[in-house]
């Protein structure tokens, strides 16, 4: 019987490892199109620079609302952003929105960021930095 425990045991901590080991390694179809492109192409535009080496879309930025405004995420509209030339919202999470730029640019991305610092309803906005998948 002991034997039995032993070998139940044993089968179960390997699935337990080969889950653990396997799972970062996993990629979904659209994850797959998605990083399956040429170096300098993200599904959206171009990759950029930093001043640090770090990679970042030239059409998009990411800003984290406050609280009080993201009671209100659902009703932000390409209108509210109007001011920066923005084309399209997505919500991510309960207050962290990704705006897309009509017009894609480095010196766009930077305007738009130093424009949304000055908001209000925002906390903090950043460069929509893409990690690079070796």
């Amino acid at each position: 019987m002991k034997r039995k425990n032993t070998f139940r045991a044993t089968i179960i901590f390997a699935i337990l490892l080969f889950t653990i080991f396997s799972a970062p390694f996993g990629c979904s179809q659209g994850d797959k199109e998605l990083y399956d492109k040429t170096p300098g192409e993200t599904h959206e535009g171009n990759i950029l620079e930093d001043e640090n080496g770090l990679m970042f879309s030239d059409d998009s930025v990411i800003a984290v609302l406050t609280d009080e405004a993201s009671v209100n995420i659902d009703k932000y509209s390409v209108a509210d952003f109007s001011d920066i030339g923005a084309a399209e919202i997505e919500t991510y999470f309960d207050n962290i929105i990704v705006i897309t730029l009509a017009e894609p640019g480095k010196e766009n991305v930077l305007n738009a960021v130093k424009t949304l610092e000055h908001r209000t309803d925002v906390i903090d906005v950043n460069l929509n930095y893409i990690d690079e998948w070796v």
